[in-house]
């Protein structure tokens, strides 16, 4: 009877430790499993930092920061080492790595919206430079005028850009595009009135005229190669206008004006300018010696004329000072007509 009694003991003992063994191991597989989780999600925080630490988005930020301190409280559950634990402890780890999924979400919206301001920028300089010819080959003030504004905003949208402000460079981008559209279609309706390329013919045509004439008279030959140049332009333009080609013939009449300088330049250059303005001077400097020895009365005229004179004077030598080739010019040549008549005025006294 004792004997059965103590063999029936230790059935029940040995039943038992395997229930004991069958729960531990129960334990540690749960233990591995939560840990295994666990370190995915530490790998999911790792991408979602690399992708939001080159980024800008403040919401992608917000969301990581908020899926570490979910993570770090499932760590913390985890190493208690209690079944209850380990099911804390998973439940946060997964609510944490959807805080990642959103910050990844986040960030690569945020890509997305950089790329496509970064087109919008590259669209809108092209645009803008295809305005620039229109304003250079129009006459419209007011053209001008709104496209330096659109090139300012240009150049503040990519500071912008580059800083990471995206909504003020997306609202300044769209800005310039719609200004670069205005011109280029002011421009086509300025195309389509009549005479418009003639006004600017004939201002080309006078001015190749005065580079001629100029460069005949220096005889550079750097001068010569110029002036064929514009004038092979000048003839291209009458060409394409013959076709009805207007917005080519006004670009070969752009290259026409831009050669007719070069070559003026060759024999009005700086130097050129300012030993003319000497001569002018020293002439209307004499002419004022004799108009000062005769009575007042008689040359009244006169002395009005030498104030025209010098007024000129001074503003051909501010011209030649900021170095504006053409103005001076111009301003020069009016110098010399007037004191051409003083001349005159002065030897029938």
């Amino acid at each position: 009877m004792k004997k059965k009694v103590f063999l029936t003991f230790v059935i029940v003992l040995l039943f038992a430790a395997q229930a004991l063994f069958a729960q531990g191991n129960q334990q540690q597989n749960i233990r591995n499993y939560v840990r295994s989780e666990l370190e995915r999600t530490d790998q999911m925080l790792q991408r979602a930092g690399d992708a939001i630490r080159g980024g800008n988005n403040p919401m992608a930020v917000t969301n990581y920061d908020r899926a570490k301190e979910i993570q770090e409280m499932a760590w913390n559950r985890f190493r208690e080492e209690t079944l209850e634990s380990y099911q804390a402890a998973l439940k946060l780890t997964r609510l944490a790595r959807q805080q990642a999924g959103k910050a990844l979400s986040n960030s690569r919206q945020t890509e997305q919206y950089e790329g496509v301001i970064l087109q919008k920028l590259e669209r809108a300089g092209d645009l803008l430079e295809r305005a620039k010819e229109a304003v250079e080959l129009g006459d419209d003030a007011n053209l001008r005028a709104i496209y330096d504004l659109a090139g300012d905003n240009l150049t503040k949208a990519w500071e912008f850009y580059r800083n990471g402000d995206y909504k003020p460079a997306l609202k300044l981008v769209n800005q310039v595009v719609k200004t670069a559209e205005k011109i280029l279609n002011a421009f086509n309706d300025q195309l389509r009135k009549e005479g418009f390329y003639e006004r600017h013919r004939e201002n080309i045509a006078r001015m190749l005229q005065n580079a001629r004439q100029a460069v005949n008279q220096c005889g550079s030959e750097d001068g010569q190669a110029f002036m064929v140049q514009a004038e092979n332009a000048f003839k291209r333009a009458e060409e394409l206008s013959d076709e009805k080609h207007f917005r080519a013939a006004l670009k070969q009449l752009q290259t026409a004006r831009v050669m007719a300088v070069k070559a003026a330049r060759e024999c009005q250059g700086l130097d050129f300018l300012t030993n003319r303005y000497e001569h002018i001077k020293s002439e209307a400097d004499r002419i004022a010696e004799q108009i000062a020895g005769l009575p007042l009365e008689q040359t009244e005229a006169a002395r009005e004329l030498l104030e025209q004179l010098n007024q000129q004077l001074e503003l051909s030598l501010s011209y030649i000072e900021q170095e504006q080739i053409e103005p001076a010019i111009a301003s020069l040549k009016a110098a010399q007509l007037i004191l051409s008549q003083l001349k005159k005025m002065v030897n029938n006294l």
